[in-house]
């Protein structure tokens, strides 16, 4: 018996994928879809990929080798064993909870470097999002005790102006702060507690998603 996968495309017609007996563009096409990217344009410019190049891979035009086709599966998610040989069972989307926001809006990450949890991800996530817990209300209204703060790749200064963003400082304090960027300086401002003015920077995420408590 084949395992079959019922898709919902953006007009909310809906048909069945037989997943064991794809080819592997048809996988690589499929896995971009569940990741919710309605076109190959799309889901290259959103990872850095040479459009031309990603669109001869998922028309089966041109063979995917196994370093690329690691670099296709952390982006969406994916086991590579599924994607490059349709063996195995896709990983599920999750992204890690690496650390806490606390006093200050400050972040105390992991100890050992690990992960708290894994929480369910949204579409569309980068292969580097992580998330942080809130504990407390620090960051109150805007953000509750127990809320989730997902966010993956960096940007710089005049890219998260008026964004929400975790900050990593140069003194190596990590932080959730709204980013003001003008005439070279950035600012950090925040619900609760003064701005900091003219701070140095190490580098910037926005925040892309929030899990509610």
């Amino acid at each position: 018996m084949y395992q079959s996968q019922v898709y919902v495309n953006p007009k909310c017609s809906a048909r069945a994928v037989n997943i064991s007996r794809m080819d592997l563009h048809e996988r690589l096409r499929q896995a971009r879809l569940d990741a919710g990217f309605e076109t190959a344009s799309a889901a290259s410019a959103r990872f850095g990929w040479a459009e031309s190049r990603y669109r001869h891979h998922e028309n089966g035009t041109r063979g995917v080798r196994t370093p690329q086709g690691v670099i296709y599966a952390r982006a969406y998610r994916v086991s590579v064993e599924w994607l490059m040989f349709g063996s195995g069972s896709r990983d599920k989307k999750q992204v890690p909870v690496v650390g806490i926001v606390g006093a200050g809006s400050e972040i105390f990450p992991m100890d050992d470097g690990g992960a708290l949890e894994w929480i369910d991800a949204m579409p569309g996530l980068g292969p580097d999002a992580v998330a942080v817990t809130v504990r407390g209300n620090s960051m109150f209204p805007r953000y509750l005790d127990g809320d989730t703060l997902v966010y993956d790749r960096h940007v710089t200064p005049r890219q998260a102006n008026g964004q929400e963003c975790v900050v990593r400082l140069k003194d190596g304090r990590c932080l959730v702060k709204t980013v003001r960027h003008r005439d070279n300086i950035v600012s950090l401002d925040s619900y609760n507690a003064p701005s900091i003015e003219n701070v140095a920077v190490d580098w910037l995420a926005p925040i892309v998603w929030v899990k509610r408590a």
